[in-house]
């Protein structure tokens, strides 16, 4: 459809048991737009993953669970390292007095979005609670009824288990390691086509052309009262009526 994905992958060498980890980009399904970096440990895994972010300088940043992803990558680096996510990761990564940024550190309940300045941070699932009907909103409901594919559900324990290779078979392990890759890589690409197939871009867009607020505003403030609100507003000013 004239789009291109660049996929990265970061990995722990501090957690990573399969000793011949050069064989990963071998096995890893279709290396094309994609590149495997092992790093020593996780503060610098952590490192790395903001510098890619201000390499790549993206306008979004589109997780399907907040909690389960960016989120819980910003409290874990916060808590165990010190680190300041929300402003490494901002275009403007520069040490600011900011009350928002510590109030976003300690919602607990990560209900609220996290505040990164300069970037849009959407939450997938919780936008198509507003697009599309149905009884759970997992990825792979999603999948099968947005774009009517079935992808595989794996619990977390068992990608855990993947991950530090509890297999007595090195084989074993590494099979079950490209697969936790593909799953991954699966996962972030489907976010992106989910998008796609809803238009939820270019119909955020529109929305804030028409209503005249910033495209985050749109899916945290145009509903039930606020849109009649703004509807009121724009036609108040239409016929000259003052509001």
């Amino acid at each position: 459809n004239g789009w291109k994905i660049q996929s990265s992958v970061l990995i722990s060498n501090s957690l990573l048991r399969i000793k011949n980890s050069n064989i990963l980009t071998k096995s890893f399904r279709s290396l094309e737009n994609k590149t495997i970096e092992f790093v020593k440990n996780e503060l610098e895994l952590i490192e790395q993953f903001c510098e890619i972010m201000q390499q790549s300088d993206p306008d979004m940043i589109v997780c399907y669970d907040m909690k389960l992803s960016l989120y819980y990558l910003i409290k874990r680096a916060k808590l165990k390292y010190n680190l300041d996510l929300l402003m490494k990761l901002s275009r403007i990564p520069e040490p600011q007095d900011n009350t928002t940024r510590s109030r976003s550190h300690m919602a607990a309940n990560g209900d609220n979005l996290p505040i990164i300045i300069g970037r849009i941070v959407l939450d997938l699932w919780r936008i198509l609670r507003s697009e599309i009907t149905l009884n759970i909103y997992t990825f792979e409901n999603a999948m099968y009824h947005v774009l009517h594919e079935r992808v595989p559900h794996y619990d977390i324990s068992l990608i855990s288990k993947w991950f530090i290779d509890e297999g007595l078979n090195p084989s074993f392990g590494l099979r079950d390691f490209v697969t936790l890759l593909d799953y991954g890589w699966m996962h972030s690409v489907g976010n992106f086509r989910l998008m796609y197939e809803l238009d939820l871009i270019n119909k955020t867009s529109e929305f804030a052309r028409i209503y005249g607020i910033e495209f985050y505003h749109v899916r945290i403030r145009l509903r039930h009262s606020f849109k009649r609100k703004f509807e009121l507003i724009r036609s108040t000013v239409r016929d000259l009526y003052s509001l």
